[in-house]
């Protein structure tokens, strides 16, 4: 359990942060997912 932190340095105008943000979203969630993790995308339960 825990938290799990991205961050890349990177030229935005070769990799357009948005475009960058949901690549790195789908990747994280793909590898989260195939290690059995449940992902909390909708914040926490009261």
């Amino acid at each position: 359990e825990g938290w799990f932190v991205v961050e890349a340095e990177q030229d935005p105008k070769a990799n357009p942060p948005l475009r960058m943000a949901q690549v790195g979203y789908k990747e994280l969630m793909r590898v989260m997912t195939a290690a059995d993790y449940t992902v909390e995308t909708q914040g926490f339960p009261a």
